[in-house]
Protein backbone atom coordinates (compact mmCIF):
# COMPACT_ATOMS: atom_id res chain seq x y z
CA UNK A 1 0.00 0.00 0.00
CA UNK A 2 2.61 2.54 0.58
CA UNK A 3 5.11 1.38 -2.50
CA UNK A 4 1.39 2.23 -4.56
CA UNK A 5 1.29 5.52 -2.39
CA UNK A 6 4.36 6.23 -3.02
CA UNK A 7 4.52 5.74 -7.01
CA UNK A 8 1.20 7.53 -7.30
CA UNK A 9 2.54 10.59 -5.71
CA UNK A 10 5.71 10.57 -7.38
CA UNK A 11 3.84 10.15 -11.00
CA UNK A 12 1.48 13.28 -10.01
CA UNK A 13 4.93 15.11 -9.67
CA UNK A 14 6.73 13.86 -12.35
CA UNK A 15 3.33 14.95 -14.73
CA UNK A 16 2.98 18.38 -12.52
CA UNK A 17 6.94 18.93 -13.81
CA UNK A 18 6.13 18.14 -17.29
CA UNK A 19 2.85 20.64 -17.44
CA UNK A 20 4.54 23.47 -15.77
CA UNK A 21 7.14 22.98 -18.06
CA UNK A 22 5.15 22.47 -21.03
CA UNK A 23 3.74 25.41 -19.90
CA UNK A 24 6.89 27.50 -19.50
CA UNK A 25 7.84 26.74 -23.49
CA UNK A 26 4.67 27.97 -24.13
CA UNK A 27 5.02 31.34 -22.74
CA UNK A 28 8.42 31.86 -23.79
CA UNK A 29 6.85 31.34 -27.34
CA UNK A 30 4.64 33.09 -27.37
CA UNK A 31 6.47 35.99 -25.41
CA UNK A 32 9.38 35.38 -28.21
CA UNK A 33 6.86 36.25 -30.95
CA UNK A 34 5.36 39.27 -29.32
CA UNK A 35 9.03 41.04 -29.10
CA UNK A 36 11.11 40.38 -31.62
CA UNK A 37 10.06 43.35 -33.48
CA UNK A 38 10.62 45.25 -30.62
CA UNK A 39 13.77 43.49 -29.27
CA UNK A 40 15.50 41.62 -31.91
CA UNK A 41 17.76 39.20 -30.78
CA UNK A 42 21.11 37.76 -33.00
CA UNK A 43 19.72 35.91 -36.15
CA UNK A 44 21.69 33.82 -38.82
CA UNK A 45 21.69 36.53 -40.99
CA UNK A 46 24.37 38.36 -38.48
CA UNK A 47 26.75 35.92 -40.52
CA UNK A 48 26.73 38.40 -43.21
CA UNK A 49 27.38 41.08 -41.38
CA UNK A 50 31.53 39.53 -41.52
CA UNK A 51 31.77 39.01 -45.11
CA UNK A 52 33.76 41.85 -47.58
CA UNK A 53 31.07 43.49 -49.09
CA UNK A 54 29.23 44.26 -45.65
CA UNK A 55 32.09 44.91 -43.27
CA UNK A 56 32.95 48.67 -44.58
CA UNK A 57 28.84 49.62 -44.84
CA UNK A 58 27.35 51.10 -42.06
CA UNK A 59 24.34 50.35 -43.81
CA UNK A 60 24.30 46.54 -43.74
CA UNK A 61 23.10 45.96 -39.59
CA UNK A 62 20.62 47.74 -40.53
CA UNK A 63 19.40 46.01 -43.84
CA UNK A 64 19.98 42.62 -42.54
CA UNK A 65 17.62 43.43 -39.24
CA UNK A 66 14.94 44.58 -42.05
CA UNK A 67 15.69 41.62 -44.03
CA UNK A 68 14.73 39.39 -40.84
CA UNK A 69 11.56 41.43 -39.75
CA UNK A 70 10.51 41.27 -43.37
CA UNK A 71 10.42 37.03 -43.85
CA UNK A 72 7.18 36.73 -42.04
CA UNK A 73 5.18 34.48 -43.95
CA UNK A 74 1.45 34.05 -45.17
CA UNK A 75 -0.14 31.35 -46.45
CA UNK A 76 -1.32 31.16 -50.11
CA UNK A 77 -3.46 29.01 -52.44
CA UNK A 78 -1.84 26.52 -54.30
CA UNK A 79 1.50 28.36 -54.14
CA UNK A 80 2.09 27.79 -50.24
CA UNK A 81 3.64 31.05 -49.17
CA UNK A 82 4.56 34.40 -49.82
CA UNK A 83 5.97 37.23 -47.48
CA UNK A 84 3.75 39.49 -45.71
CA UNK A 85 3.85 43.01 -46.79
CA UNK A 86 6.25 45.37 -45.31
CA UNK A 87 7.12 48.52 -45.77
CA UNK A 88 11.01 49.88 -44.53
CA UNK A 89 14.31 51.74 -45.64
CA UNK A 90 15.63 49.01 -48.18
CA UNK A 91 13.07 46.71 -48.53
CA UNK A 92 9.38 46.94 -49.31
CA UNK A 93 6.97 44.50 -50.17
CA UNK A 94 3.13 45.41 -51.34
CA UNK A 95 0.41 42.50 -52.08
CA UNK A 96 2.72 39.73 -51.40
CA UNK A 97 5.29 41.14 -53.93
CA UNK A 98 8.64 43.33 -53.66
CA UNK A 99 8.73 46.37 -55.35
CA UNK A 100 10.65 47.62 -58.38
CA UNK A 101 11.37 51.26 -57.68
CA UNK A 102 12.75 51.74 -60.83
CA UNK A 103 10.14 51.63 -62.72
CA UNK A 104 9.44 54.26 -65.23
CA UNK A 105 6.18 53.29 -65.65
CA UNK A 106 3.09 52.68 -63.15
CA UNK A 107 1.09 51.13 -66.08
CA UNK A 108 1.29 49.30 -69.52
CA UNK A 109 2.62 46.10 -70.46
CA UNK A 110 5.07 43.88 -68.07
CA UNK A 111 7.93 41.86 -68.01
CA UNK A 112 7.40 39.49 -65.32
CA UNK A 113 10.39 37.67 -63.50
CA UNK A 114 9.95 34.59 -61.66
CA UNK A 115 11.99 32.90 -59.27
CA UNK A 116 13.13 32.29 -56.08
CA UNK A 117 14.97 34.44 -53.29
CA UNK A 118 18.02 35.23 -55.91
CA UNK A 119 14.95 37.17 -58.15
CA UNK A 120 13.13 38.49 -54.99
CA UNK A 121 16.62 39.92 -53.95
CA UNK A 122 18.33 38.56 -50.65
CA UNK A 123 21.38 40.58 -49.64
CA UNK A 124 20.29 44.04 -51.60
CA UNK A 125 17.87 46.53 -51.47
CA UNK A 126 14.56 47.35 -53.76
CA UNK A 127 16.48 48.98 -56.28
CA UNK A 128 19.56 46.62 -56.57
CA UNK A 129 16.88 43.29 -57.64
CA UNK A 130 17.45 41.58 -61.14
CA UNK A 131 13.91 43.05 -61.93
CA UNK A 132 15.20 46.42 -60.94
CA UNK A 133 18.23 46.41 -62.48
CA UNK A 134 16.05 45.16 -65.81
CA UNK A 135 13.73 47.33 -64.89
CA UNK A 136 16.36 50.75 -65.22
CA UNK A 137 18.05 49.06 -68.30
CA UNK A 138 14.80 49.00 -70.61
CA UNK A 139 13.63 52.24 -69.45
CA UNK A 140 9.35 53.57 -70.25
CA UNK A 141 8.60 50.87 -73.03
CA UNK A 142 7.84 48.03 -70.08
CA UNK A 143 7.53 47.86 -66.53
CA UNK A 144 8.92 45.28 -64.30
CA UNK A 145 7.70 43.03 -61.75
CA UNK A 146 8.87 41.16 -59.26
CA UNK A 147 7.21 37.87 -58.58
CA UNK A 148 10.28 36.51 -57.27
CA UNK A 149 9.88 34.71 -53.08
CA UNK A 150 12.11 32.97 -51.18
CA UNK A 151 12.02 28.98 -51.72
CA UNK A 152 10.36 28.95 -55.09
CA UNK A 153 10.58 26.52 -57.39
CA UNK A 154 9.63 26.33 -61.43
CA UNK A 155 6.37 24.66 -61.16
CA UNK A 156 5.48 27.68 -58.30
CA UNK A 157 6.84 29.98 -60.93
CA UNK A 158 4.42 28.73 -63.26
CA UNK A 159 1.89 28.47 -60.78
CA UNK A 160 2.64 32.32 -59.98
CA UNK A 161 2.61 33.18 -63.96
CA UNK A 162 -1.07 31.15 -64.60
CA UNK A 163 -2.37 33.37 -61.09
CA UNK A 164 -1.31 36.79 -63.55
CA UNK A 165 -2.25 35.47 -66.50
CA UNK A 166 -5.83 34.80 -64.69
CA UNK A 167 -5.84 37.89 -63.23
CA UNK A 168 -5.28 39.59 -66.61
CA UNK A 169 -1.92 41.54 -65.83
CA UNK A 170 -0.99 42.45 -68.86
CA UNK A 171 2.46 40.56 -69.51
CA UNK A 172 4.18 40.69 -72.61
CA UNK A 173 7.51 39.14 -71.36
CA UNK A 174 8.08 36.76 -68.59
CA UNK A 175 11.33 35.68 -67.47
CA UNK A 176 11.91 32.32 -65.32
CA UNK A 177 14.80 32.24 -63.49
CA UNK A 178 15.56 28.84 -61.84
CA UNK A 179 18.23 25.90 -61.16
CA UNK A 180 19.12 26.64 -57.53
CA UNK A 181 15.60 25.87 -55.31
CA UNK A 182 14.95 22.68 -57.79
CA UNK A 183 18.41 21.20 -57.86
CA UNK A 184 18.11 21.99 -53.62
CA UNK A 185 14.53 20.13 -52.99
CA UNK A 186 14.97 17.29 -55.67
CA UNK A 187 18.55 16.30 -54.98
CA UNK A 188 19.26 17.75 -51.11
CA UNK A 189 16.02 18.73 -49.05
CA UNK A 190 13.81 16.66 -49.18
CA UNK A 191 15.49 14.86 -52.55
CA UNK A 192 12.14 14.12 -54.28
CA UNK A 193 10.36 15.19 -57.86
CA UNK A 194 8.08 17.44 -57.87
CA UNK A 195 8.61 19.23 -54.47
CA UNK A 196 8.84 22.02 -52.64
CA UNK A 197 11.33 23.44 -50.17
CA UNK A 198 9.52 23.68 -47.71
CA UNK A 199 7.48 20.06 -48.47
CA UNK A 200 8.55 18.35 -44.95
CA UNK A 201 7.27 21.01 -42.93
CA UNK A 202 3.69 21.32 -44.35
CA UNK A 203 3.44 17.80 -44.47
CA UNK A 204 4.06 17.47 -40.77
CA UNK A 205 1.92 20.09 -39.88
CA UNK A 206 -1.01 18.70 -42.15
CA UNK A 207 -0.58 14.97 -41.34
CA UNK A 208 0.58 15.20 -37.87
CA UNK A 209 -0.58 18.39 -36.76
CA UNK A 210 2.74 19.75 -35.84
CA UNK A 211 2.48 22.99 -33.73
CA UNK A 212 -0.62 22.28 -32.53
CA UNK A 213 0.81 19.33 -30.00
CA UNK A 214 3.31 19.48 -26.99
CA UNK A 215 5.72 22.34 -27.20
CA UNK A 216 8.07 19.67 -24.77
CA UNK A 217 8.36 17.39 -28.03
CA UNK A 218 9.92 20.29 -30.12
CA UNK A 219 12.23 21.44 -26.92
CA UNK A 220 13.36 17.11 -27.24
CA UNK A 221 13.56 17.20 -31.03
CA UNK A 222 15.80 20.69 -30.62
CA UNK A 223 18.29 18.73 -28.21
CA UNK A 224 18.62 15.71 -30.42
CA UNK A 225 19.64 18.03 -33.21
CA UNK A 226 22.64 19.36 -31.29
CA UNK A 227 23.55 16.17 -29.46
CA UNK A 228 22.77 13.60 -32.62
CA UNK A 229 26.45 12.01 -34.07
CA UNK A 230 26.80 13.59 -37.49
CA UNK A 231 27.39 11.16 -40.41
CA UNK A 232 31.17 10.93 -41.70
CA UNK A 233 30.06 11.28 -45.12
CA UNK A 234 26.99 13.09 -46.62
CA UNK A 235 25.74 11.96 -49.72
CA UNK A 236 22.64 13.34 -51.63
CA UNK A 237 20.41 11.86 -54.46
CA UNK A 238 21.87 13.65 -57.29
CA UNK A 239 25.14 12.24 -56.49
CA UNK A 240 23.71 9.22 -59.04
CA UNK A 241 23.71 10.79 -62.81
CA UNK A 242 20.62 9.16 -63.73
CA UNK A 243 18.60 11.02 -60.71
CA UNK A 244 20.28 13.98 -61.46
CA UNK A 245 19.02 13.18 -65.03
CA UNK A 246 15.12 12.37 -64.40
CA UNK A 247 15.40 15.47 -61.65
CA UNK A 248 16.91 18.00 -64.16
CA UNK A 249 14.19 16.52 -66.70
CA UNK A 250 10.86 17.57 -64.30
CA UNK A 251 12.00 21.08 -64.36
CA UNK A 252 12.41 21.27 -67.73
CA UNK A 253 8.94 19.71 -68.45
CA UNK A 254 8.13 22.57 -66.24
CA UNK A 255 9.70 24.83 -68.21
CA UNK A 256 8.20 23.20 -71.39
CA UNK A 257 4.66 23.28 -70.46
CA UNK A 258 5.10 27.39 -69.22
CA UNK A 259 6.22 27.80 -72.47
CA UNK A 260 3.50 26.31 -74.37
CA UNK A 261 1.14 28.38 -72.19
CA UNK A 262 3.06 31.37 -72.44
CA UNK A 263 2.74 30.46 -76.85
CA UNK A 264 -0.99 30.34 -76.12
CA UNK A 265 -1.24 33.40 -73.93
CA UNK A 266 0.59 35.54 -76.79
CA UNK A 267 3.86 36.07 -74.34
CA UNK A 268 7.39 35.66 -74.86
CA UNK A 269 8.74 32.91 -72.19
CA UNK A 270 12.59 33.22 -71.34
CA UNK A 271 14.05 30.63 -69.11
CA UNK A 272 17.55 31.51 -67.38
CA UNK A 273 19.12 28.54 -65.22
CA UNK A 274 21.07 30.95 -62.88
CA UNK A 275 24.27 30.59 -61.38
CA UNK A 276 25.53 29.23 -58.30
CA UNK A 277 29.13 28.89 -56.80
CA UNK A 278 29.33 24.85 -57.45
CA UNK A 279 28.99 25.36 -60.68
CA UNK A 280 30.29 28.77 -61.18
CA UNK A 281 34.75 29.19 -60.51
CA UNK A 282 33.79 32.60 -59.05
CA UNK A 283 36.38 33.46 -56.27
CA UNK A 284 34.37 31.64 -53.13
CA UNK A 285 37.40 31.83 -50.89
CA UNK A 286 36.52 33.93 -48.13
CA UNK A 287 33.02 32.03 -47.97
CA UNK A 288 32.38 28.82 -45.62
CA UNK A 289 30.35 26.63 -48.05
CA UNK A 290 29.31 23.08 -47.73
CA UNK A 291 30.89 21.57 -50.45
CA UNK A 292 29.02 17.95 -50.05
CA UNK A 293 26.27 19.42 -52.40
CA UNK A 294 28.65 20.30 -55.13
CA UNK A 295 27.92 17.34 -56.87
CA UNK A 296 24.78 16.99 -57.16
CA UNK A 297 24.34 20.53 -58.15
CA UNK A 298 26.85 20.01 -60.78
CA UNK A 299 25.17 16.71 -62.10
CA UNK A 300 21.65 18.65 -62.14
CA UNK A 301 22.72 21.59 -63.94
CA UNK A 302 24.83 19.55 -66.20
CA UNK A 303 21.44 17.43 -67.44
CA UNK A 304 19.20 21.01 -67.06
CA UNK A 305 21.73 21.89 -70.08
CA UNK A 306 20.83 18.84 -72.22
CA UNK A 307 17.77 18.43 -71.74
CA UNK A 308 16.32 22.23 -72.47
CA UNK A 309 17.50 21.52 -76.04
CA UNK A 310 16.58 17.89 -76.32
CA UNK A 311 12.93 19.37 -75.13
CA UNK A 312 13.35 22.40 -77.15
CA UNK A 313 13.30 25.11 -75.09
CA UNK A 314 13.28 27.93 -77.21
CA UNK A 315 14.50 30.88 -75.77
CA UNK A 316 17.48 29.17 -72.64
CA UNK A 317 19.56 30.90 -71.25
CA UNK A 318 22.54 29.25 -69.69
CA UNK A 319 24.25 32.47 -67.17
CA UNK A 320 25.33 29.09 -64.75
CA UNK A 321 29.35 30.22 -64.95
CA UNK A 322 28.58 34.12 -65.72
CA UNK A 323 30.94 35.09 -63.04
CA UNK A 324 33.80 32.42 -63.77
CA UNK A 325 37.16 33.80 -63.91
CA UNK A 326 36.65 36.84 -62.68
CA UNK A 327 38.38 37.83 -59.18
CA UNK A 328 35.86 39.98 -57.63
CA UNK A 329 33.46 38.68 -54.61
CA UNK A 330 30.11 38.43 -55.88
CA UNK A 331 28.76 35.51 -54.04
CA UNK A 332 27.73 36.29 -50.23
CA UNK A 333 26.83 32.24 -49.56
CA UNK A 334 26.29 29.38 -52.74
CA UNK A 335 24.01 31.33 -54.24
CA UNK A 336 22.53 34.48 -53.62
CA UNK A 337 24.90 37.60 -54.90
CA UNK A 338 25.62 41.49 -54.27
CA UNK A 339 23.68 44.51 -55.87
CA UNK A 340 26.40 44.82 -58.90
CA UNK A 341 26.18 41.17 -59.83
CA UNK A 342 22.38 41.28 -60.25
CA UNK A 343 23.27 44.02 -62.46
CA UNK A 344 25.42 41.75 -64.15
CA UNK A 345 22.65 39.18 -64.47
CA UNK A 346 19.89 41.82 -65.62
CA UNK A 347 22.13 43.28 -68.80
CA UNK A 348 23.12 39.22 -69.44
CA UNK A 349 19.69 38.53 -69.70
CA UNK A 350 18.78 41.80 -71.39
CA UNK A 351 21.02 41.54 -73.78
CA UNK A 352 19.28 38.20 -75.22
CA UNK A 353 16.05 39.26 -75.00
CA UNK A 354 14.55 40.69 -78.10
CA UNK A 355 12.31 43.28 -76.63
CA UNK A 356 8.69 43.98 -78.75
Amino acid sequence: MRVAKLVTINCLVFLMLLVVLEGAISILMVVGKATDEYLPLPSVNDVYLSLPMYQDSPEAREYWDEFRLSSKQEYVDYLGWRRSDYRGKYINIVDGHRKTPTNVRQEGQVIAVFGGSTVWGTGVRDSETIPSWMASKIGGKFRVLNFGEAGYVAFQGLLSFYEALRDNQPIRHAIFYDGLNDAYSACVNPGRDWSTINFYQMKEKIEHQKGSGLRIVLLAKYINRYIRKPRSKMTYRCDDEQEASNAARVMVRTWSTIQDIADKSGVKSHFVLQPVSYVDNADVSYLEIDQTMASSFQNFYKYVDIHSREMGIIHYYNLSKIFSGTSARHYIDFAHVIGDANREIAEAIFSRMELQ
